[in-house]
């Protein structure tokens, strides 16, 4: 009985590490999952392609440099200002002309593109953001979203995902 209740216990503890390493992940995912049952489906693929168009006007924002120069904390909070403005205009753009009409996503698809966008945002906020300022990255997470060599397929999965699972 006690191998029993040892087995029970470590692998609780083993599950709960591991989601406490990906609670940022996570937290984000389910904000994306229940945005996209709340708002709908075509709202979610205009706020994930509206992540692409801000990520890329923040690139090129002529002003970033100044705005965003002065402490660690004072330039991530101004990263963040300035990259969620930018990534909400071309939202409310596409949201609006958006006529995809009938699109169907399973909830478990769904949940997985959810999962692709926030890494993707994350991985936008480790690389470009100064985002560990604020959230220090966990080990796992530092091993998956934060080596420059996986930004690409970060940023590519939700594209990926999305005309994989779409019909």
């Amino acid at each position: 009985m006690d191998q029993l209740t040892l087995l029970a216990t470590s692998g609780a503890t083993s599950v709960w590490a591991l989601l406490g390493n990906f609670v940022a992940f996570l937290v984000i995912a389910v904000v994306f999952f229940v945005f996209a049952l709340r708002a709908g489906r075509p709202a979610f693929i205009s706020l994930v392609l509206s992540l692409y168009v801000g990520f890329g006007l923040f690139m090129v924002f002529p002003w970033k440099a100044q705005l965003m120069a002065g402490e660690a904390m004072t330039t991530t909070v101004a990263g963040l200002i300035i990259f969620g403005i930018l990534t909400a205009l071309p939202y409310f753009i596409m949201r609006k002309v958006n006529t995809m009409g009938h699109l169907s996503i399973g909830t478990i698809p769904l949940f997985i593109l959810s999962l692709l966008a926030s890494g993707a945002l994350l991985a936008i906020g480790y690389h470009f953001l100064s985002l560990a300022t604020i959230l220090p990255a966990t080990p796992p997470l530092m091993t998956y979203v934060v080596p420059t060599q996986y930004l690409f397929y970060w940023l590519i999965a939700p594209l990926v995902g999305f005309v994989v699972v779409s019909r």
